[in-house]
């Protein structure tokens, strides 16, 4: 599971690292989501990483699919999914232009276009989570609370899915289908990365690779001469070598 999280964090935007406060909602990755055609919708930024107490932060923004009505008279529906449990569910998720399979755990009501906030593309929703551990202290627009029924399992990574519909009515637009990722390990560190490069081997220019013996150079064992006595200095580098670091 937590391979899978961090496979969905790395799709929808940078790596967060939990525990550490989220800054503005990151630019959303089109990988981590699958739209219908024509789009009606296109997510324009999203919380890459929540932990206990963040609000699921979503920017979404009107497509050229969903026409020339009014403003006034459109809204969004969003539906949270249970958490997947494989890299392969996640994919057939964000590979699909319908809406996940099964029930969602936790459904909005039927939010007015014009009521939500505006962002600097289409509008904000910030949504508060709530969990057994952690319940939510405040409500997001209409109300609505995302509640993760089985976020306390140790689950991570569910399907959301956001629709555009005709308000009053709700018939359906067009939608998006985007993940949210929920971890409570405030242990998760960045990951830290090493450069190793290898030392190339010299060969003669007659083709033959020199033999060397312990103590001594490709030349004295060639010679049959004896190894002279070691210097305690290094070679330097020299053309064909190199040398390994670290950073």
């Amino acid at each position: 599971m937590a391979t899978l999280a961090a496979l969905v964090a790395l799709a929808v935007g940078p790596v967060a690292v939990p525990g550490v406060a989220q800054a503005a909602p990151q630019a959303a990755a089109t990988v981590s989501v699958a739209t219908t055609a024509p789009t009606a919708l296109v997510l324009t930024g999203q919380s890459p990483w929540l932990t206990p107490g963040q609000p699921f932060d979503l920017r979404v923004a009107l497509g050229r699919g969903a026409g020339s009505a009014p403003a006034s008279s459109l809204g969004l529906t969003l539906s949270v999914y249970s958490c997947l449990t494989s890299v392969s569910g996640f994919d057939e998720a964000a590979a699909s232009d319908a809406a996940p399979s099964g029930r969602p755990i936790s459904s909005s009501p039927v939010l007015p276009w014009t009521a939500l906030p505006a962002a600097v593309r289409g509008v904000a929703l910030d949504i508060p989570v709530s969990t057994a551990s952690d319940p939510a202290t405040s409500t997001g627009p209409g109300g609505y609370v995302i509640d993760l029924h089985d976020a306390d399992a140790g689950c991570g990574v569910y399907p959301v899915r956001v629709e555009l519909v005709a308000s009053p009515g709700g018939a359906v637009i067009g939608g998006i289908t985007t993940f949210l990722v929920y971890t409570d390990a405030a242990d998760t560190e960045r990951l830290r990365f090493a450069e190793e490069v290898p030392l190339a081997t010299t060969v003669a220019a007659t083709g033959h690779r020199p033999t060397t013996r312990p103590g001594g150079n490709g030349a004295n064992a060639r010679n049959g001469a004896r190894p002279g006595p070691a210097t305690g200095r290094r070679r330097p580098p020299g053309p064909g070598r190199t040398v390994s670091r670290r950073r």
